[in-house]
């Protein structure tokens, strides 16, 4: 039978149609039943069919069409189209497209309100209440505490909203330092976070004055060897997140001096979840603190204490930590479930006859949450295409780089901490096309027994045969 464009393009399509419960393949040749139909139906059916199958065909190609003009060709020509849903409380979400490497993966899905309730806009927040991985999970390269959470990683990024149709497109990725298992990716949502709502108190009176009693927290993160258990989940700021300089700047001893908790307990006005816990000058720093209880903490997001001047200049903190209590207020590991409270530790650099120019302001979000389980199971193939692998022996002078390999989307180093040297800093890599320099979008590490491994995700797709050196901290690596 000769086939008519309209008639290749439908048949083309449904061959790439994947339905786990009725998979089939247009290929075969299906058996011979014998029946007759009244004269012209067989055109009818023959014309409905047609129709249906091409508006199969519109709805399949359209969503990967729109991602295609929304991320371009380039990066576009890299994803594996897969365009299936979940759909629950009138939310729709669809995966759209994936890219899955040995380390990492990179995933475009839709979400919509079907219901034109405008739960979903550009505000829409997910939290820690989302995940991509693969159905076999992840390898663990490294014997430790953390196990999985030490070598795995999640973002999740809006990069286009329709307001017409209510409709948020989200970039995914998922990296892990040894490779994910399983031929299968799930993607899943448990809960939305909508109609954001943003406070920023005034606190008055501020205690500028020393403080009273503290406590000495211990700060390891830099040593993958340390086994004690780790007591900061988080930390970051104006100054630096490098622990080299964390310990230089904010340690004794290897521990974090944090203000006794609520020594003060004053109630922040509009936040249901938050307190005041105490405030004071710790080691030359002034330091406030604000505890949140967790138990209902889905709906109100961190508190974070600034100073605003008049002309409405800010000041923000040169470093936040973070760290959990139990309901007796006592410091917990970070793998002690479950928490009570969440203890935030600003402290700001600045003398106290500075700071007192100032108004303090207290700044939190708060949400409502739309609960479900959004979940796609789809398979998909790991690139095959051209990587860059290269075995080497980078001295960095606190690490030797033994082994650096590149993929379109990602660069991974293997590396050994020097010997004696007890910190070992975040590598800055640079990638050199010979005319321009390709941006790192994301990075994680995982490590232990003197062994690291960085994932670095790059923001663009790269031409493999384009790449003439890495760059890694200054040292360069023609390649």
């Amino acid at each position: 039978m000769k086939l008519n464009e309209d008639e290749k393009l439908i048949r083309d399509a449904l061959k790439s149609i994947y339905t786990p419960e009725y998979n089939f393949s247009l290929e075969g040749q299906p058996e011979k039943h014998s029946f007759r139909l009244k004269k012209g139906f067989g055109a009818v059916l023959a014309v409905g069919l047609s129709v249906i199958f091409a508006a199969a065909v519109v709805a399949a190609v359209t969503s990967f069409g729109r991602l295609t003009d929304l991320i371009g060709t380039e990066s576009a020509e890299l994803l594996t189209p897969v365009q299936l849903t979940s759909e629950k409380e009138g939310i729709k979400v669809e995966v759209v497209a994936v890219a899955r490497y040995d380390n990492m993966i990179r995933a475009y899905v839709t979400i919509s309100d079907t219901e034109g309730k405008g739960r979903v806009t550009e505000n829409v927040r997910f939290n820690d209440k989302y995940s991509l991985t693969s159905s076999g999970g992840v390898k663990t390269p490294f014997s430790s505490e953390f196990g999985d959470a030490q070598t795995y990683g999640c973002s999740i990024e809006i990069i286009d909203y329709d307001k017409e149709t209510q409709t948020a497109t989200l970039q995914i990725e998922s990296t892990t330092n040894n490779g994910f298992l399983g031929d299968n990716l799930v993607f899943s949502i448990s809960e939305l976070f909508i109609n954001q709502r943003d406070y920023s108190e005034l606190i008055t009176p501020v205690d500028y004055g020393a403080a009273e009693e503290t406590i000495s927290i211990p700060f390891y993160h830099y040593d993958p060897d340390y086994e004690g258990g780790h007591y900061i989940s988080s930390w970051g700021g104006a100054a630096s997140n490098e622990p080299d300089v964390i310990l230089e700047k904010y340690a004794k001893d290897n521990t974090i001096s944090f203000l006794k908790p609520m020594r003060i307990n004053r109630p922040i006005p509009n936040s249901r979840y938050s307190v005041i816990s105490n405030m004071g000058i710790v080691d030359g720093r002034w330091h406030i603190q604000v505890v949140r209880d967790l138990r209902d903490e889905e709906a109100e997001m961190t508190a974070m204490a600034r100073f605003k001047a008049p002309d409405m200049e800010t000041l923000n903190p040169s470093m936040v930590f973070s760290m959990f209590a139990d309901e007796a207020m006592n410091p917990v590991k970070i793998d002690d479930f479950p928490f009570q409270y969440r203890i935030e530790e600003s402290i700001f650099d600045l003398e106290p006859e500075t700071l007192a120019q100032y108004q303090l302001y207290v700044h939190f979000e708060t949400y409502d949450i739309v609960e479900g389980d959004w979940r796609v199971t789809f398979p998909s193939e790991t690139y095959d295409g051209e990587t860059i692998e290269r075995e080497c022996e980078m001295d960095l002078g606190y690490s030797v780089v033994s082994k650096i390999t590149i993929s379109p989307l990602s660069l991974v180093l293997t590396r050994t901490r020097v010997e004696n040297q007890g910190v070992s800093r975040f590598p800055v890599v640079v990638l050199d096309t010979g005319e321009e320099m390709v941006e790192i979008r994301s990075y994680t590490s995982g490590g232990g027994d003197g062994t690291y491994v960085d994932m670095f995700v790059l923001e663009t797709p790269v031409d493999i045969n384009s790449i003439e050196a890495i760059i890694i901290d200054g040292v360069r690596l023609e390649l």
